[in-house]
C-alpha cells in the first residue's frame, strides 16, 4: 500500500476527546508512505512528514450542503493526485456516506471503524459502501452486520504508560474522566464516593475531570454539584475541567482508582487508557468482562448501584501494597495484549488490502 486516505471527525492533538486520533494517523503514517486526511475540524497539527492533513470545517465554516460541496471538491482534489489504495473512516459516518458512492466506483475498499451505541440513516449509508466495519468491543456496533470485525480499542501503550516510581498520594484519590452529561452516570458515582468513604472511613477525594459540553449537560451538572453538596462532599470533590489529551497520563499515574460509568454499547477508550498506565479502574459495561477475565470480581460493579461501586473501590483501597503491584501489572498486560495501537493498525491495514466484503 503506497497511499491511504483517512476520513476523521477530529485531527488535533489537545483535544480531550479525540487527540488519540493524532497517534493512529501517525502509526499508519509509520505503515505507509502517503496519508492524506480529511478531517471534519481540525486543532493543533503534530503529525509525520509523509501526512497532509485537509479540514472540511465545522459548523462555523458553513452550512451543511456547503461543507459538503467543500468536502467533495478536497476528495476531488485528493483522488486526481494520484492512486489511492484505500480509505479508512474514523467515526465520521457523514463522510463516510458522502465519499462512498466515489469510492466504490473507483474500486477503493474502505474500512468503517465505528464504536458507539448511536444509529442513524447516515450510519447506515456508511455501511453500505463500507468494504468492511471495525469495532472495538462486542457490543460498539448498533446494528448486526456480516461486515463487522472486533478488533480492539487501540490504545497508545508508550504513551499511556506507568511512571518510572509509583506516585506517592496523601490520600486515596478516584479519578473520573469525560464529559459530564447524563449518560455517564455521574449521580452513581457521587453517591458510591460518599458511600464509599462512609464505609471505609478513609480520607479519600474525588478528582473530576471533564466538562458539559451542552446545555443539557449544564443543566445536569447543576443538579451533581447540589448532589456534591448535599452528601457534605463539597471538600473532597476537585473539579479539574477539561484536561489537553497529551496531560492525562500525568492524570493516571497520580490517582488510586478510575472510575468509568459507560454502559454497554460503548467502548470507552478512557478505561483502557487509565489501565494502560498501571491504574486499576472499575467499571460497569459487561463488554469488558472477557478482557478483566478473573479481576471481573474486584473491579466490575453494577449499573446505576451505588453500594456495588462503594464495594468495588473498598476491594482496590484494601489491597496491600503487593497486591496493588499485582493489580496494577495484569491490567496494563490485558490492554498491551488486547489493545495495542500497533496490533489495531496491523488489523486495520489487512482489512483494507484484501478490500473484501
Amino acid at each position: 500500500m503506497q497511499r491511504l486516505l483517512i476520513l476523521n471527525l477530529a485531527t488535533d492533538a489537545d483535544d480531550p476527546a479525540l487527540g488519540f486520533t493524532t497517534a493512529w494517523i501517525n502509526a499508519f503514517a509509520r505503515r505507509v508512505p502517503y496519508v492524506e486526511v480529511i478531517s471534519v475540524k481540525t486543532g493543533r497539527l503534530n503529525v509525520g512528514p509523509n501526512v497532509r492533513v485537509h479540514t472540511v470545517g465545522g459548523a462555523a465554516a458553513g452550512s451543511a450542503p456547503m461543507r459538503a460541496l467543500r468536502f467533495s471538491r478536497i476528495l476531488n482534489d485528493i483522488l486526481s493526485d494520484g492512486p489511492v489504495d484505500a480509505c479508512f473512516v474514523h467515526m465520521a459516518a457523514v463522510l463516510g456516506a458522502l465519499a462512498g458512492p466515489r469510492l466504490r466506483l473507483a474500486g477503493i475498499p474502505m474500512v468503517l471503524w465505528y464504536a458507539h451505541p448511536a444509529n442513524s440513516l447516515t450510519l447506515r449509508a456508511a455501511a453500505m459502501f463500507a468494504n468492511r466495519i471495525v469495532t472495538s468491543l462486542p457490543g460498539s456496533f448498533p446494528f448486526p452486520s456480516p461486515k463487522l470485525r472486533v478488533i480492539g480499542q487501540g490504545v497508545d501503550t508508550e504513551q499511556f504508560a506507568p511512571g518510572a516510581e509509583p506516585a506517592k498520594l496523601s490520600q486515596f484519590t478516584v479519578l473520573y474522566a469525560g464529559r459530564f452529561s447524563p449518560v455517564k452516570d455521574l449521580a452513581t458515582l457521587v453517591q458510591g464516593f460518599a458511600q464509599f468513604r462512609d464505609t471505609t472511613g478513609l480520607d479519600a477525594r474525588l478528582r473530576l475531570v471533564g466538562q458539559p459540553m451542552t446545555q443539557a449537560d449544564r443543566r445536569y451538572f447543576d443538579v451533581i454539584e447540589r448532589l456534591i453538596l448535599d452528601l457534605g462532599l463539597d471538600e473532597n470533590v476537585e473539579r479539574d475541567g477539561a484536561i489537553p489529551f497529551t496531560a492525562m497520563p500525568d492524570q493516571y499515574r497520580t490517582a488510586s482508582v478510575m472510575v468509568n460509568l459507560t454502559g454497554i454499547g460503548s467502548g470507552d477508550k478512557v478505561a483502557l487508557e487509565a489501565m494502560s498506565s498501571g491504574l486499576p479502574c472499575v467499571l460497569c459495561n459487561p463488554d469488558f468482562s472477557a478482557d478483566l477475565g478473573p479481576l471481573r470480581s474486584m473491579l466490575e460493579f453494577r449499573a446505576g448501584e451505588p453500594a456495588s461501586l462503594a464495594e468495588s473501590l473498598s476491594l482496590v483501597a484494601r489491597a496491600t501494597e503487593d497486591e496493588r503491584a499485582s493489580l496494577c501489572h495484569q491490567v496494563r498486560q490485558m490492554v498491551v495484549e488486547r489493545h495495542g495501537m500497533q496490533q489495531l493498525i496491523t488489523r486495520i491495514l489487512d482489512a483494507a488490502r484484501r478490500g473484501d466484503n
